[in-house]
């Protein structure tokens, strides 16, 4: 078993998202999405083995594909694997390999229900390790908040 070196920092949560998406691609992960306003992003990664065909689909709104994080006071994204993706021309929609009961999941960036908002401009403290396997997180809000941390693993 490796040990996994933590690393500390801030953002305020309407760009979580984006961070999120920087450190996968930072690990070595690629957007290979054609399109993203049907696609959304679509990170692929070889892996750590460079044998792997990872893939996540993730996009910065809910389960419903509604309440944008990056623009609203919501607090939920929403991700899945699929098993494969071919792009299409640039701007067109890819070709996704997925089976047909892979449902969008959802991913509290600051636990509250799915309807519950909390200001766009809160810093959030978080803690990340991510590589061409995965990206785990922990993410805390400012303690006069009162919610709990959130953890999350996203991938292999």
């Amino acid at each position: 078993m490796a040990d996994y070196i933590f690393t500390k920092t801030k953002t305020i949560k309407r760009e979580m998202f984006g961070k999120i998406i920087q450190l996968f691609t930072s690990a070595g992960w690629t957007d290979v999405s054609s399109n993203p306003t049907t696609d959304f992003v679509v990170l692929h990664s070889k892996g750590e083995s460079g044998t792997k065909d990872l893939f996540i689909q993730i996009r910065p709104t809910n389960v419903a594909n509604i309440n944008n994080i990056e623009t609203t006071d919501f607090n939920v994204i929403s991700y899945r694997f699929i098993e494969g993706y071919v792009a299409g021309v640039d701007g067109a929609s890819g070709t996704f390999t997925r089976t047909t009961t892979e449902v969008w999941n959802a991913l509290h960036i600051v636990p509250t229900p799915v309807t519950t908002v909390t200001s766009a401009d809160i810093e959030l403290t978080y803690f990340y390790h991510v590589n061409k396997n995965r990206l785990i997180m922990a993410i805390e809000t400012p303690a006069s908040t009162s919610y709990a941390p959130t953890l999350f693993y996203l991938g292999l």
